[in-house]
Parts: C-alpha cells; structure tokens; sequence
C-alpha cells in the first residue's frame, strides 16, 4: 500500500466550508480517490435530497414488509383429490384432448388410452421395447385425432386415433440401414393437423422438416381399415384395439438447416451484395456483407488479445451443445395473404416461424410457396434480427403477438403483422428466462376459434419463468406502460424452486406451480398470494417432482397429476413395483371456481367474433385513430434531428 508523506513542515489546514467532524481522517485519506466536493448551497440541497430519499426508502420496506405479513395470513384452500386413473406401467408424458374426451399416456411399452368422463381404459398399441417418452395431440375433426410421439430411441412415429382404435400412419426417420438412422429430439403438430414439424440429428448436424399431412383423405381410409384385434370384455385382460395398413403418406415441404456462422465476403460494394440477397427481399440475416476475411480475422485476433484470460478458463468449462430450434406455426390473422381469402382457409398455417438456439436472428418461411427442390435449403421471407441471443420464444393464442426471451434477461413482445415490438422488458442480471407463456385463460375456447379473434385495445400479459425460479408477470401495454410483477423470488434453494409454472384455462388468472420438493398449488397471477394447495392421498407421492407428469383438462375442469404409490403403506405387500396412478383434482364443484368465475364476468374481455372483411375494416379503423398520433411522432423526431444538426454546426464553426 503506499504511503504519501507531506512535504515541508506540518501546517494547520486554512478553515473551509467542509465539515471536518463528519470525517476526522479526511486530510489523511489516499490523495488518488479525492473528489470535489459541492460548494454551498448546492451542497446543502443535496443532502436533503439524499434525506428524502433514505425516508422513502424506509416507507417502501415497511410497506412490503406489512404485505409479505398480510400475505402469510391468507390460508390457502387444500383441495383432495377426487378420482383416480390407475396405470399398469408408470407414464413417460400424459396429455389430454382438446374436446376433453380422452387421456393419452405414453408408457414403456406403448401408448394407453383412457376416457376423460369414465377414466376407464379405452384402447392400447403395444410394441416390444418401445418406450413412449413425448406425445403431442391435435384434434383434426370428425372424431379424429392425430398423434406425435417419440420414444427413447429417437424414432418418430405419427398415429391417427379414431373410432377408439389407433392407427399407425409413418415412422417419419426410420431408415434402411440402422447405423445411419436420425434421432428425433422434438416433433410438434400445427393446431388441427395440417403441417407437422420434426427435429432431427445425424452425422453431427442438425435440422428441421416440415411435413403436410394428408388428414382429410385419413377419415375415409380409417372407415374402410378393419380391426385386426377385437376389444376383451374380461376384466382382467386389458382392451386393446389396433389397426395397420397403406395410406397416404405425408408429404415434405421444406427442410430447413440452422443458419451458417457469418463469414469474410468477396462482394466489393452494398450494391452487389444486395443483389446477391435474391432481389433484396431478405435482409438482416448478415450473410450478404461486405466485411472481407482479414478484417474479421483481425477483429478475431484483437478480442483474443484483449480476453485472454476468460478464454481459457472459459475452455475448461465448454460443452458440446446440440443445435436445438423452436418453431410455431403462425395462421393469416389479421391480414391475408394471396390465396387465402376464403374463410375455409383462415384457420391453415400460412407460415412457420423458426429460431435456433444461439442464433440471433426469428426467420420466418412461407407455407404457400411449391418446394421447387427438396434438395435445396428454402430461404425465410422475413428476418428478425435480435441484439442477443434466443432463449425463447411463444405466440399468443390470436397469432397476433410474439414473444421472445434472450439469454441477457430481456423480453420483447412483437406486433407480428406490423412487425413492430410492442414493449420491451429488462429483467434483473440474474434472471435468465428459459419458458414463456401468454395468460390467454380468459378466451372461451367453445365460442371463439385463434383466427376469428380481434382483440381491442390489446394488453397481452405473460408469464415468464427464469433459472432461478424467479416468476414474473408482464403487462405489455406498449410503449413505456409496461408493468412487470415479480410472484415469486430467485435464488431458493434448490428443494424448493419452482421447476413448472404454468396458467390454467379453466382458472383465469391461476397459475399451476410445482416445486422440486413435491408441492402442487395454484398462484394468483395478478396478487401473487397462493390460492389453492392440492394434496395428494397419503398413500401416493408426487412422481418425479423435478420433471412431473401432468395434464390439464380444460373441459371437465380438472388436474391430473402422476404419483407413486409408496412403497411403506398399509398394504405394502400388494402394491406393484413402479405401481403408479394419475390422481384428479376436479374444480367443477369447490367454492374457489365459483369465485374464479364471478371474476370472469367482471372481467371485460377485448375481443370480437367477426368476419374477415369485418377484421380488414377494424384493422384500417385503428391505423387511421392513430395517424394523429404517429405524425406527432414523426414531426418530434425531425424536431430533434434539426436542433442536433444545429448544435454540430454550431460546435463546427467555433
């Protein structure tokens, strides 16, 4: 530490108008880290700001304590399960049709179906050592269901399901040579059945497919198909209906491979990269630039030099990650595209919107463009470049808004047709989102349909979970009006973090939460005060509570959730092992959806049942209510530029 030694002899300092009482060593103290101080009475003005301040802080801390204590009051509901799905085999995924007529179980040694109202078995395809680890279900119409599965090999596999038979209709990455077969990481459906999305990896690379799916030529060839296995009507053998035959398979549209790490060009002007972007209609990606090799190498070198030490303990940490991608297939909305002014054709994908993880750029492809070669890579009609990497991404129930979530901690929600973001969040430094989902639960889902909603006066609001458990609730109001809720605190331990959040359709307003420790309840989004505990018989527990198995059935307003039965119970000796059963908690007849509904009715709901031509005239209506407000913009923006250009010219000629 080094020491500075006065020179010449000691003298007492001249008076100032510093207080020397607040600080006795103040002469003493490391000449570097002096400050200048404020003269009077700036000095003076400053520490009543700084009383003000420390006095509103108090106010805050006991207001927030005087809530957490008015918090802890409020006694949660306990609500008791009242049924019980009982399962050969403990269940890999468990989902739930949208018309609520059935339950589908993936378990070890194929798939089970059961009937919502009755929970008794329905239907089962069994195949040897085919373990069920993800299903994913639409309903195509006409009592006809399709199916995405995937098993713990990788294999992709699409079933119909109709007249309580399953149908098996493509292994869609079964190869002829097994050493050369695709692991399927993700396969998704489009809401009715018209496209399907497959995730695969191979070779050391990665990337999507999308199918169209033949579903209206599949009822009539379900109709001529015969059961190969009648049901049993014994009670101790398990029903089982199946059926096999050629149909028509699906079709690949488009194969689309995760964009390519931007490199030297050899383009020597804007104008010939440009026209190296196929007529300048896809910018933003930063493939076609101008930036030559040497100068990305220098750059290279240079941010290498300047962090070299990150670097390599960054290297003794690196994993070899798998290029994972998210995809949603987006509808027309609002406006139209060419060929689909017909009402029959509103509620098809038009487009699927795609973002890799890593990636800084939502790439959006058209469905309506013929494939002229499967072989070659189809280019995105529009690029959304972003100023940090994806995280995440979801698409409200309107197809109106997009959200996406970066690694930083920020959250931007989009106008997807004007393609203009509607708020931007910045969450604390320590939040890392990894889910997101809108609160759509006030929508009636029997009366209105996603592609006949016209929302007035749009406030999407969403629920963002992070890594540390930390859940949020935000308001995108637009503009600076965005209200952000923190329900619960980060950084618990890790007994207790929240490992699913997410809303009940049923319950406007509640949110499921199951913790790591085993705990099941329902979190009021709007006050973040717990509403409802649901508890398990006493002779199951939770199964898996890091990654649970759970289903919502929005028609018969009900929670199933897979538990164990353990193994220390009365009747030990007749329990089976991995002897597991889906419990129910229903809500059709407790106080707590009385009041959940009572606050549905208040509430008022901005959205219209309309036709296309009736959602073209709001759209118009709303762009001409704010013309005023968007030339006020304009001209305070030419305002700002005229008074910078003047300072600049000012500072130049002085």
């Amino acid at each position: 530490m080094p020491v500075y030694i006065r020179k010449g002899p000691a003298e007492i300092p001249t008076p100032s108008e510093k207080e020397w009482t607040e600080e006795e060593n103040y002469y003493l103290r490391d000449p570097d880290q002096l400050q200048d101080h404020l003269p009077q009475p700036y000095r003076m003005i400053d520490k009543m700001v700084c009383q003000v301040l420390d006095s509103a802080w108090e106010q805050i801390l006991i207001r927030e304590e005087a809530r957490h204590l008015e918090k802890l009051k409020v006694k949660a509901t306990i609500l008791q399960a009242t049924n019980e799905v009982k399962l050969r085999e403990r269940a890999n995924c468990v989902t739930t049709s949208q018309d609520g007529r059935y339950i589908f179980a993936g378990l070890p040694s194929g798939i089970a179906a059961f009937s919502a109202s009755t929970y008794s078995l329905v239907c089962t395809w069994e195949a040897k050592n085919v373990v069920i680890t993800s299903i994913f279900i639409t309903h195509s119409g006409k009592q006809l269901y399709l199916l995405a599965t995937i098993d713990d090999m990788g294999l992709a596999r699409l079933f119909s399901f109709s007249q309580d038979c399953f149908f098996l209709a493509k292994i869609l990455n079964e190869p002829e040579d097994v050493s050369k077969r695709n692991n399927c990481t993700k396969f998704e459906l489009s809401n009715g059945g018209d496209f399907a999305g497959v995730f695969l990896e191979g070779s050391g690379e990665s990337w999507l497919e999308i199918y169209r799916l033949p579903k209206d030529s599949w009822p009539q060839e379900l109709d001529q198909v015969p059961m190969t296995t009648q049901r049993q009507t014994s009670a101790t053998a398990q029903p089982s209906g199946t059926s096999e035959g050629k149909s028509i398979l699906p079709v690949l549209v488009m194969k689309i491979k995760p964009p390519k790490p931007i490199s030297g060009s050899a383009f020597r002007s804007p104008a010939e990269a440009l026209q190296k972007s196929d007529e300048g209609i896809i910018i933003g990606s930063g493939q076609n630039n101008i930036i030559s090799t040497h100068q990305w190498q220098q750059q290279r070198v240079l941010f290498e030099h300047l962090f070299r030490k990150k670097l390599q303990m960054s290297s003794r940490v690196k994993e070899v990650k798998s290029r994972q991608a998210m995809c949603h297939f987006l509808l027309p909305g609002r406006i139209l595209p060419t060929g689909l002014e017909s009402a029959s054709h509103a509620a098809v994908p038009s487009a699927v919107c795609v973002c890799w993880n890593g990636c800084h750029n939502l790439l959006r492809y058209s469905l309506l463009k013929p494939a002229k070669d499967k072989d070659i890579e189809p280019k995105p009609d529009v690029v959304w470049p972003c100023a940090a990497s994806i995280a995440c991404s979801c698409v409200s129930l309107c197809n109106s808004f997009l959200a996406v979530g970066f690694v930083d901690g920020t959250l931007t929600v989009w106008d997807r047709y004007l393609g203009l973001p509607l708020s931007v969040t910045t969450l604390p430094e320590d939040s890392e989102i990894t889910n997101i989902q809108f609160l759509d639960s006030l929508v009636d889902y029997q009366k209105f349909k996603p592609v006949n909603i016209t929302w007035k006066n749009a406030k999407p609001q969403l629920l963002v979970l992070c890594r540390n458990g930390a859940l949020y609730h935000i308001t995108a109001k637009g503009g600076n009006g965005t209200f952000t809720v923190r329900l619960t605190e980060g950084s618990k331990p890790a007994e207790s973090m929240i490992c699913i959040a997410t809303p009940v359709p049923f319950l406007p307003g509640l949110v499921l939460l199951v913790s790591r420790n085993g705990t099941v309840s329902l979190l009021d989004s709007t006050e973040g005060v717990e509403v409802c505990c649901l508890d398990l018989p006493s002779a199951y527990t939770l199964s898996s509570p890091w990654d649970p198995i759970f289903a919502i059935d929005t028609e018969h307003q009900s929670i199933l959730l897979q538990a164990d039965r353990n193994m220390c119970a009365e009747n030990a000796a007749d329990v089976k092992p991995n002897s597991s059963s889906l419990v129910v908690f229903s809500f059709t007849s407790t106080p707590l959806l009385e009041e959940i509904q009572q606050r549905k009715e208040k509430a008022t709901i901005p959205l219209e049942l309309v036709s296309l031509e009736r959602r073209s005239e709001l759209y118009f209506q709303a762009r001409l209510q704010s013309h005023n407000a968007r030339n006020k913009q304009m001209n305070d923006c030419w305002q700002n530029l005229r008074r910078h250009a003047a300072m600049v010219r000012q500072q130049k000629v002085q």
